[in-house]
């Protein structure tokens, strides 16, 4: 329930106008969509070298084709959480590390905000190691720990203020997991695996 809460906080996951709409809406990009069966043959299907982020690149290129992604808040779906804090860290990191797959291989598709997260892990870096010769750059990581910080406390009168900790973690676990997901595969280049068919 915790990570539940988190993933669907506009600081969390949630940010993504799909998880945010109160009517129906045009989107970008959605979460398990519905296509005509013929549409999808017609521009190739997910691509399966993707291990993640296919559901982004196959909805960009629906759009690319002139095709519009419409949101329905009255449809429901059940998602479950991942139960700790290690598969959320996994689950992260690979969401990361695809999308900068995705970069080198479709980066018309990527917009600067799909971005953002990356961005976290080298600006927190970057201001630690130059606070050591100017302390005032230690307010660029207080204002991300505040923000995770009162994110957690808002979050936790619905779960409990005992779990304001949990609510707080995973909010810094779910960030630099994707941030560090996302440098670790840009940087090493490394090979797309190949996928085991079961």
């Amino acid at each position: 329930r915790v990570h539940a809460l988190v993933l669907n906080h506009p600081l969390g996951a949630g940010a993504a106008a799909y998880r945010r709409a109160r009517r129906p809406t045009v989107v970008d990009s959605l979460y398990l969509g519905a296509y005509p069966t013929s549409l999808l043959r017609e521009i190739g299907g997910w691509d399966e070298s993707l291990l993640a982020t296919e559901d982004f690149e196959l909805n960009a290129r629906l759009r690319c084709r002139g095709g519009a992604l419409l949101v329905d808040p009255a449809i429901r779906s059940i998602y479950l959480t991942r139960e700790s804090l290690c598969e959320i860290k996994r689950q992260y990191a690979r969401y990361g590390a695809w999308r900068a797959a995705l970069l080198r291989r479709a980066r018309e598709h990527i917009r600067p905000r799909h971005l953002a997260p990356a961005l976290l892990p080298p600006t927190l870096a970057c201001s630690l190691a130059l606070a050591i010769w100017r302390p005032h750059f230690l307010f660029i990581p207080a204002v991300y720990l505040a923000l995770a910080a009162l994110a957690g406390l808002q979050l936790s009168r619905e779960a409990g203020v005992h779990a304001w900790p949990r609510l707080f973690a995973t909010f810094l676990i779910l960030h630099l997991a994707w941030g560090l997901g996302f440098w670790r595969a840009l940087l090493s280049r490394i090979r797309q695996p190949e996928i085991k068919l079961v």
